[in-house]
């Protein structure tokens, strides 16, 4: 993008980090971009919101509505620990839940309308 590339030079890092904010410790930054969120939002007279509020949004739209996976969503948020953090920032949808709960009634169906009378109560078996 270029209207942010002069950002990447001017954040560059001299050492073995990515980028450099003038911050010791990542929490000191994280702290800086949170007050000026709250500032932000009283400004626009919206309620208060966090780095994280942003970070659970894109998570949230990033699963649900771009059909990203959960391997993706940890790797762009930067979870080392993979699913058990990456979870807790995604709001499930259930009508994901709902599509697949038909698909598997529906294939399950389906194949006992293929077979005859008594592999009824085999597949029942297997569902029950």
């Amino acid at each position: 993008m270029p209207e942010i590339e002069y950002l990447f030079e001017k954040y560059k890092s001299n050492d073995d980090k990515l980028f450099d904010f003038g911050y010791p410790y990542r929490y000191n930054f994280n702290r800086n971009v949170n007050k000026r969120l709250e500032h932000l939002c009283k400004l626009a007279g919206v309620e208060k919101m966090t780095s994280y509020t942003f970070r659970h949004s894109w998570a949230t739209i990033a699963y649900n509505d771009c059909s990203a996976t959960m391997q993706l969503i940890s790797l762009c948020l930067n979870h080392s620990s993979g699913f058990n953090v990456t979870e807790l920032y995604v709001k499930k949808r259930f009508d994901q839940i709902d599509g697949l709960n038909k698909k598997v009634i529906d294939f399950i169906f389906n194949e006992v309308e293929n077979e005859d009378a008594e592999k009824l109560d085999e597949v029942m078996g297997k569902v029950g």
